[in-house]
């Protein structure tokens, strides 16, 4: 029986033998054009094996795939045969894959309820708070030992850290800020063109800078370019398995 009549679209000839369900796909699966629907196709049927063959010629992307997909899960919650062995292997591996994916992730989870949502994120909160008050605590006991022990501190690292993390991006932050006048000077050219204050540009930018926009970009701009750093740093030792080495080690 056929699902459309026009030749172009998506077409599923089924025919039934016995207990089974013979369905020849054909046409052209689009997955933004519409796509016959699986109750529609089956038409009241229980078959006990359900065979999909695809005819030559035919056209496909993912609307096909997730067609196969409905026909696997309605064979597994009615406990019949699905086969595929008429497909392309290249189909029947992403089908596989698109099964594999369902099973392991639902698209939706909606198992919690509002008041499980609202306990879990609550005690997230929590957690986070706990680590971040540990966090404090470390620095401020830390802070301690080193006021009472300043000879174990290690001031090379220290100073070597400091360097990576302030000296060395200088460069950049003077080129953002030179960047960032050159706009601001010329902004303000035009404006107070206007009013014959062409003399207080130097003003402007000056006090500005110095004053507001020189303490903000240079805090964002070290801030980026320092944890971007760090973050590269991290991710190279956790791939080299530099880190699990430290944990081994007890470090």
């Amino acid at each position: 029986m056929p699902v459309s009549d026009d030749i172009s679209h998506a077409q599923v000839h089924a025919r039934a033998e016995d207990c089974r369900l013979i369905l020849e796909l054909s046409g052209v699966w689009k997955v933004t054009a519409p796509r016959p629907d699986w109750s529609g196709v089956l038409g009241g049927l229980n078959p006990t094996v359900v065979r999909l063959e695809l005819r030559d010629k035919t056209q496909w992307d993912s609307s096909l795939v997730l067609f196969v997909h409905e026909a696997r899960r309605w064979c597994e919650n009615a406990g019949a045969q699905l086969d595929l062995e008429a497909l392309p292997p290249a189909l029947r591996r992403l089908a596989d894959r698109l099964a594999g994916a369902y099973l392991t992730r639902p698209p939706f989870d909606r198992s919690k309820s509002f008041l499980a949502v609202v306990g879990l994120a609550t005690e997230g909160v929590g957690q986070r708070t706990r680590e971040f008050l540990r966090f404090v605590g470390e620095c401020t006991l830390a802070a301690v030992r080193l006021a009472r022990q300043p000879h174990r501190f290690r001031w090379r690292d220290c100073f070597s850290e400091m360097q990576a993390c302030g000296a060395m991006a200088l460069p950049i932050v003077s080129l953002i800020s030179f960047l960032a006048g050159v706009t601001l000077a010329y902004t303000g050219a035009i404006i107070l063109r206007q009013y014959g204050g062409d003399i207080w540009v130097a003003d402007l930018v000056g006090l500005s800078t110095v004053r507001e926009m020189g303490a903000v970009m240079t805090a964002t701009v070290l801030a980026g370019r320092t944890g971007a750093a760090f973050a590269a740093e991290l991710g190279n030792m956790k791939m080299n398995e530099e880190i699990d080495a430290l944990e081994t080690l007890g470090i």
